[in-house]
């Protein structure tokens, strides 16, 4: 097993509000290393493949963002008051007037949270210039990470994952359990709709045979087959929305069978512009996630988090608060913290939008509260928290396991279990504080394994997010 590496990088403790209880109090905020917390679940052999991320704000260069499909934005032109003249500001009022409320409300949120996150910024990148061992704002990646250009060597295709699933037929199926020994190439269409684990120490390569006909990756690609690697005690589930909540899904019984769930985290595909631009995954209805049966899913053996990660549309963020957590029995105060997209390199830590900017945010947030059925005792839960890092790439998130760990319920007799609903990558169970027993970690989606795909080594064969070997040391 690699060592234990932590991810964040460091912390700064600000004055603060807290508005449950409406004192003073001390916030901390925080650098991490999104990347560092990606590979920890990978042993070194296995390298993970990452765009590099931005050493400059997009707005200050003609650069191409990566959330537009690599395409050049054009600079928007921000009006001057010394310089505006009376036509200019009846066109900003014009502008004004077509606002819709939704938009009002998301500038009006905007403007009452900059305050707090610029706060946050300043005395995050003071402290870590201060203490900082790394000229970077990632941290140490060596034998960890390999930087990808956006232009692959590898001209091959992606599995993709979705249209793979279409034609499987649905019916309940025996879970895959994989041991030490090779359990030879198992066919794709037999991962989709039935849980799959991997051995609670070591990592496990799964060797999985495409079909020929109407290939996910493309009939014309050479090397028919993929590999998957999977971290220890780490689980996923390759399955349609609808079904998660049904019995015959197993979820529920592999929280059970472990004494239940202790955080379910969610990455929803919200409708976004920059999704549909990117066509980078599939969206759907918001009004869905009313069809989670969070009692099927999480039980009612004991408390377990619940962290929904948010676009900046007010009106998504009012849907989970106001309805969504409601109706999941969600009462109390709910904690929202923000993830500060920033820059690296010598100079870096800037956020890569300008935290002023009017169409590009450089936050995303997220929601957080506990389903308590048993009225247990919980541990304090943080109101409010800002936490910085580089982006990983389009739509993924930094994982908040190590942030989260204090406030998770599950006895200190045993790790945490974690269910991660809308997952893309299988992640290693989290460890426990004094022996080497690790929880589950079960990810569940359409895409739940799309970032464990090892790269091809084969001309034409399957793109994939991981590269094995390690990284010859440069000269």
């Amino acid at each position: 097993m690699p060592p234990l590496i932590s991810s964040v990088l460091c912390t700064a403790t600000v004055p603060g509000f807290d508005p449950a209880t409406r004192d003073l109090t001390l916030v901390a905020h925080h650098l991490i290393s999104a990347q560092l917390a990606a590979a920890s679940s990978f042993h070194p052999d296995h390298l993970i493949l990452l765009e590099r991320p931005p050493t400059s704000p997009y707005q200050s260069t003609e650069r191409q963002d990566p959330e537009q499909g690599g395409r050049r934005r054009r600079k928007r032109r921000k009006l001057d008051p010394e310089a505006a003249t009376p036509a200019d500001w009846a066109g900003e009022r014009e502008k004004e007037s077509k606002l819709s409320t939704a938009d009002r409300e998301t500038r009006a949120h905007h403007a009452f949270i900059s305050p707090s996150l610029e706060g946050a910024i300043g005395a995050v990148r003071e402290e870590w210039i201060r203490t900082r061992s790394s000229p970077t704002w990632v941290g140490d990646l060596e034998d960890k990470v390999v930087w990808m250009e956006r232009e692959r060597s590898n001209e091959g295709k992606e599995i993709d994952w979705v249209a793979a699933q279409k034609d499987v037929e649905e019916g309940e199926r025996e879970p895959l359990r994989l041991d030490d020994a090779d359990s030879g190439t198992v066919a794709l269409a037999d991962l989709f709709g039935r849980l799959v684990f991997a051995p609670p120490i070591l990592s496990r390569s799964l060797k999985i045979s495409l079909p020929k006909e109407d290939s996910p990756i493309g009939p014309e690609t050479a090397d028919l087959s993929a590999t998957l690697v999977l971290p220890p005690s780490s689980a996923f589930l390759l399955a349609d929305f609808a079904t998660w909540s049904s019995p015959s899904s197993g979820i529920a019984t592999a929280g059970s069978d472990r004494d239940g769930w202790d955080l379910m985290l969610l990455d929803p595909p919200w409708p976004n512009a920059s999704a549909s631009r990117a066509s980078a995954y599939d969206t759907f209805d918001a009004y869905d996630l009313w069809k989670l049966d969070i009692k099927a899913l999480l039980g009612n053996k004991g408390p377990c988090l619940i962290a929904v990660w948010l676009t900046n549309k007010v009106k998504f963020r009012r849907l989970v608060l106001e309805q969504l957590f409601p109706a999941w029995g969600i009462v109390e105060t709910p904690a929202e913290w923000y993830w500060i997209k920033i820059t690296d390199g010598e100079d870096g830590g800037e956020p890569v939008w300008g935290l002023d900017g009017v169409h590009r945010r450089c936050y995303e947030g997220s929601v957080l509260g506990y389903y308590n059925p048993t009225g247990a005792t919980l541990p304090p839960l943080p109101l409010s928290k800002t936490f910085l890092s580089t982006p990983l790439g389009h739509s993924r998130k930094p994982s908040l396991i190590e942030l989260l760990r204090p406030h998770l319920p599950n006895p200190p007799s045993r790790p945490p279990n974690v269910l991660e609903l809308f997952a893309r990558t299988a992640c290693a169970g989290p460890t426990h504080s004094s022996s080497a027993a690790r929880g589950l970690w079960l990810s569940v989606g359409n895409e739940a394994v799309k970032f464990n795909v090892l790269e091809s080594d084969t001309e034409g064969g399957v793109k994939g997010w991981l590269k094995e070997g390690r990284v010859e040391p440069s000269d």
